[in-house]
């Protein structure tokens, strides 16, 4: 068995799961409970929920992953969806003002803001995504 991925969270490594085993590659969860007992703190010292499959899956699952996945998979190039360029930047989204409560109250918590995620904005398009 090989560690493929660190999830960020359980629903991730799930739909990741999921996604392998639709294209017939069998794959394992491992530390999967662990974000219910230290929520937030998973991937400190690489000890987070694990994405596994075996030795000879890996070439073809890192594939599938990048090609359903690529913003969570590194070394995956990202292509725009409208009109394929890859001359994207970090684009400015409309919730803001959520993104600004949500960080304001993980200071607060004393939670990590591992999960605010950029929106990408192609500058050939336009197109954010």
């Amino acid at each position: 068995m090989v560690t493929l991925l660190i999830c960020d969270n359980d629903m991730q490594a799930h739909l990741m799961k999921g996604t392998l085993e639709s294209e017939g590659i069998e794959a394992y969860i491992a530390n999967e409970y662990l974000n219910s007992v230290i929520p937030g703190y998973t991937n400190i010292g690489g000890i987070g929920i694990k994405l596994m499959v075996d030795d000879a899956d890996v070439e073809k699952a890192s594939e599938i992953l990048k090609a359903y996945f690529p913003r969570q998979i590194p070394g995956a190039k990202l292509t725009c969806p409208k009109c394929g360029s890859e001359q994207l930047t970090v684009g400015h989204n409309n919730d803001s003002v959520n993104k600004i409560a949500f960080a304001v109250l993980s200071l607060v918590t004393a939670t990590p803001m591992n999960n605010i995620q950029g929106e990408l904005q192609c500058t050939a398009c336009g197109l954010v995504f």
